[in-house]
């Protein structure tokens, strides 16, 4: 919570504005004050009809044996126990409020470049004029000035060490890139962007051209992180999904086959349209997920009930998300949301217990058989059991989850 990062995060302006989440433990706590208020109202009268000697007694064991402070520290206990153990599994939480939301999810989007897929694996293939050595320099100069995994992966591709300067660089959001390098323009992009002339090609295509001369393209192979089929296949039991991808819609079988039939798949997707579509699953009353890698989805990450961002490094700081998480950990994804249900049901059931507590004690408070001292000893017992509830609780699912202790690998 310290953490100068997390300050940050938390600013007003990173904040959601129009979307602001009441926990459910601040809408009960009304009602139990309420009720304390007119437990101890009612008693005092009666004790002024009956026996005026007793209503101090009463009225103070009352405020004492009631004192919200296990309620307190059931909620805000348990949340920062769940939030360490995300922590521990590179799972990074804007704050506590966030838990409640991932609870309530009941729809998952997922962006398909640079989540569904990794940037650090593509197979590319180049076709067109032969390159030499200045030209790949060049290309590679322009490609690594973007933050769009196909340009990450091109440069990477070319793998030229020493990078040229790039003058007057510009990106076309959802068409391409360009740049001068040495005193030549460099355009990286889509054919139309390339050339001005419509001519829509099959599969993930980048089509390069110097001094607005088409040089050939290269070809991606998208390459689906190795444990996407084994979430989706456990997720899609339990929650609706959709895919939104930029790019066209070559690789539609291939996520037919890996998603599912009933998985709504939608292509050619400019940023406005991934806002629009999460806009459009809430007025239709679901809670949406966003899971995307924070660049091109950061207008649909902050619209969403939870937006998550996958990270290759999680020290890259994503305010418009409401969670960061290592892209390796994308594998654990139900169980971060088994646990996140859990704290709820962990929360309720010591309020149960203590509200049980609470009932014992007015009971005898009431009649005046309690004293103030006898009270004040028994409620920090009733606080200290729930802190271990509540512990012993989240570390036992926690660790059922195999969450409790950090992998190997993260």
């Amino acid at each position: 919570t310290q953490s100068y990062l997390t300050k940050l995060w938390n600013r007003d302006e990173m904040k959601k504005k129009g979307n602001e989440k009441v926990s459910f433990v601040h809408l009960l706590s009304r009602y139990f004050t309420l009720i304390v208020l007119i437990i101890a109202g009612s008693t005092a009268v009666y004790w002024q009809i009956n026996d005026p000697s007793k209503i101090w007694p009463a009225v103070t064991a009352i405020f004492i044996i009631a004192c919200p402070c296990a309620l307190l520290l059931a909620n805000s206990f348990t949340n920062g126990n769940i939030l360490s153990i995300l922590s521990r599994n590179h799972f990074y939480l804007r704050n506590a409020q966030i838990i409640e939301e991932m609870a309530k999810t009941t729809h998952i989007v997922f962006d398909k470049t640079g989540t569904l897929t990794t940037p650090r694996k593509q197979d590319i293939v180049y076709e067109g004029r032969g390159l030499n050595t200045e030209q790949e320099e060049q290309i590679a100069a322009v490609a690594g000035c973007t933050s769009h995994p196909l340009g990450k992966a091109l440069a990477g591709f070319l793998d030229k060490p020493g990078r040229l300067t790039v003058e007057e660089f510009r990106e076309t959001t959802g068409e391409g890139i360009k740049g001068i390098v040495k005193g030549n323009v460099i355009k990286l992009g889509r054919y139309e962007y390339i050339t001005g002339i419509k001519n829509p090609h099959p599969g993930t295509v980048v089509f390069a051209s110097i001094n607005n001369k088409l040089l050939g393209s290269f070809h991606f192979s998208n390459h689906y992180r190795e444990e996407i089929p084994e979430l989706v296949s456990t997720l899609k039991n339990k929650f609706r999904i959709s895919v939104l991808s930029g790019d066209n819609s070559s690789e539609r079988e291939t996520l037919k086959k890996m998603m599912g039939r009933d998985t709504a798949l939608l292509f050619h997707q400019k940023p406005e349209d991934k806002l629009n579509y999460i806009k459009y699953l809430q007025q239709q009353g679901e809670k949406v997920m966003m899971i995307g890698d924070g660049l091109n989805d950061a207008g649909a990450l902050k619209q969403s009930d939870t937006g998550i961002a996958v990270s290759e490094q999680v020290n890259n700081f994503t305010p418009g998300s409401d969670a960061i998480i290592e892209a390796n950990q994308l594998s654990r994804l139900y169980q971060f949301i088994r646990l996140t249900r859990a704290n709820r049901h962990i929360v309720i059931a010591s309020f149960i217990l203590s509200i049980l507590y609470n009932i014992i004690g007015l009971y005898f408070a009431v009649q005046g058989t309690l004293s103030p001292l006898i009270a004040a000893i028994l409620m920090p017992s009733s606080s200290l059991s729930i802190l271990l509830i509540t512990f012993g609780s989240s570390n036992l699912l926690a660790g059922k989850l195999g969450l409790l202790h950090r992998n190997k690998q993260a």
